[in-house]
This record gives C-alpha cells, structure tokens and sequence, in this order.
C-alpha cells in the first residue's frame, strides 16, 4: 500500500483514532507478527518447521489470496473514474493507465516470449524480480501504516523524518533481498528454480551501513516523537512498521519465517481494506435499510451488511479459484515440458504475474491525490 501522507486532510468529522478498535488494530497491523516472531524463529523446535509451512500455506489461502483479489476490485472498480475525469490529477491518471493497462500488458508478453524460448533462467530471474517487488510493496506498506496511525492521532511527523524513516524502509529490504541473494543460489519454488544475482561484497556492507544508521535515527526519531506526544503515541503503527521491516533480516537464517511473512503483510492490507469498503458502503443513501425476509436469529440484515458480505465472499471465490483451481485446470490441460518447467508451470506464472502487478496497482490506488479511496480510508466519530 503506498504511501497516504494525505491522511493529514481535515475533515468535517475527524476520524476515529482506529480502524476498529486499538486492540484489533495492535494484533492486525503488526503486534499479533511481533508477538509471534519468537515463537517462529527461537521457540519452535526443528521438528514442527514442517507442519508450521503447512499452516502458512493454509494462511495463504485463507489471507493472501483473498487480499489480492480486494485490490483488483477496488482498483478496477475506480479505473474508469479516474481515467475518464478530466479533473483527475495527472499523476494518478498515468499511474492508473500504466497500472490498470501498460503493466499487465507488458508482463503477458514478458511471458508469452519467455515460455517458447524454454530457459527456464528467464523465468527464475522473473521469480527474483517478484520477490524484490512484493519485499519493496511490504515495506512500504509498513511506513504507510504508521504515517496513517500518526494521522489518526493527530501527531504528525516531519518531511525531514519522514525521509529517513522510509530510507530505513528501503534499506532494511535492500539489504535482506541482496542477503538472501548471496545465501541461496537457487531456490526451488514449485518444481522451477528461481535464479539469484551475484552480489558484490562491498555492496552488502554499504546497504548494511544505511541501515545501521538509518535504522538508529529512526529510533531516534520514533523515540523524540513519542516524547512530544505522549498522549498521541502510534503505537499500532510503529508496531506495523517494525513488523514489516525487520522480519525479512531473519528470513536467511529462519526460512520458516519467508513463509509467514506474506499472511502478515495481507492482515494489515485486509484491516485497511475492509475499513474502507465498510465506510464505501456505509455512504450509500440505502445503506441502512434492511430486509426482513432475509431475518435470521432475529436479525434483518442491512443493505450496507450483505453488501459488504459480498465483497468479502467475492474476495474468498475469485482468490480460491484465481491461485487454486485455475492454474490447476491449465497445468493440466495446456501441454508443456514438465521435465523443463515441473508440474505447476501455471501456478508459478500466475504468483509472479499477480505479485508484481498488485505492486503497481497499490502503487496507483492508494494515493493522496486519488479522491476515490482517501475520503473512505478512516472510520468517522
């Protein structure tokens, strides 16, 4: 999620100072990862690595693939907004068209060209880029979660700290991404390898001097900030912001973590998102009217609940049958050389291909200058 500076807007009712509840928020943005790293990296024995990737998997599931498909909903929904306003600003409107257009377009034929050539080094050096992305969209989303957090409690950071701040962001995946370069020559992801650049030694240390220093002012700065504001401190968000940063330094030594790492980074899209189409359907003039028919437990449902019902269970549909049974049916289905590619050619397609275009499609969506998801972003009092 990019980055919402423009949560410093104003507003006739000022938002609540959490999405939910400052518990809720806590566990979900990043406090629930931080409780359990612990556990994961020193507490879990050996012997349960095995079953914790299968439950990691099965977050994947249940989590991961639900997140995406919100993002393309959201995003697809507002493309035609913003792209026929003639009153949109320029910048969203080229971010939208190369998001929504140029990139997709770009990456079918990326793969359309790469799978008949049948060096399957193009494809793990494609698998290399995803993860680059996905490492740089959940760092990003980190320092998002705590500028909101600090807008929601009307404690604001500088420009001069905001900077270094997200240096530090970019530092710390930098350097983990160029950490498990060195590590893992190649790693096997469903049956195809994805292949690791060489890393120069003196660029490892030069990354990890930014990040000593950056990560030390950041401190710094978190700690003259909470000092300032002690009755306005972002906890959930600096919690969000640690959660999503320095995790990824101890996945080289606990693989078991780059597993979680993904559930973690689509609980804190998912407590954003449902927040913003609860407050998109909450707007709605019929939003409250209710359906006695459809009564259960003495309840009448209303319009605004089986709406955002919907949203989610479109959400669980299309993330099921997105990663499950529709690379299933084509890996299947299409012939190709599974001595080559292995047997979930299809699959992995798909993961690198939704990975990288969800980073530019968050890149696009959630902007200060995009008037169709900032004013829905915070509960109102």
């Amino acid at each position: 999620m990019a980055v919402l500076d423009a949560a410093q807007a104003t507003t006739a009712r000022p938002p609540s100072r959490a999405f939910f509840s400052p518990a809720l928020d806590f566990l979900c943005l990043g406090g629930g990862s931080l409780l359990l790293l612990p556990i994961l990296t020193w507490a879990m024995p050996d012997t349960l690595h095995v079953s914790s990737l299968y439950w990691a998997s099965l977050l994947a599931y249940v989590i991961n693939d639900p997140h995406f498909a919100h993002s393309y909903e959201i995003f697809y929904r507002t493309f035609r907004a913003v792209v026929t306003d003639p009153n949109s600003d320029r910048k969203l409107f080229l971010r939208y068209m190369w998001a929504g257009v140029v990139a997709p377009i770009l990456l079918v034929l990326f793969f359309a060209i790469a799978l008949p050539i049948g060096d399957v080094r193009i494809l793990g050096y494609a698998g290399n880029a995803m993860g680059f992305f996905v490492g740089w969209h959940y760092v990003k989303q980190g320092y998002g979660m705590l500028m909101v957090d600090a807008a929601l409690r009307r404690s604001y950071f500088g420009n001069a700290d905001k900077k270094i701040l997200v240096v530090n962001s970019y530092a710390c995946w930098i350097l983990s991404w160029l950490v498990t370069n060195k590590v893992v020559a190649q790693r096997d992801f469903y049956g195809l390898s994805y292949a690791a650049i060489d890393t120069p030694p003196v660029l490892l240390w030069a990354t990890a001097v930014v990040l000593v220093v950056t990560s030390i002012a950041s401190a710094y700065i978190l700690f003259r900030h909470a000092r300032a504001h002690r009755g306005a401190i972002p906890i959930n968000g600096i919690a969000a912001y640690i959660a999503a940063l320095y995790p990824w330094l101890l996945m080289a030594r606990e693989p078991v973590l780059g597993a979680f790492i993904p559930a973690m980074h689509s609980l804190q899209y998912l407590l954003i998102v449902w927040r913003y189409q609860l407050n998109v359907e909450h707007a709605r003039p019929d939003a409250g009217d209710r359906f006695p028919r459809i009564k259960a437990f003495g309840f009448a449902p209303s319009r605004m609940t089986l709406r955002f019902g919907g949203f989610i269970a479109r959400a669980i549909f299309f993330g099921f049958f997105g990663f499950v049974v529709f690379p299933k049916f084509f890996d299947n289905v299409v012939p190709f050389d599974h001595t080559l590619y292995g047997d979930y050619l299809f699959f992995f397609v798909l993961i690198i291909f939704i990975n990288i275009h969800h980073y530019f499609i968050d890149n696009a969506m959630w902007r200060k200058e995009n008037p169709h998801t900032l004013p829905h972003l915070f509960r109102r009092r």
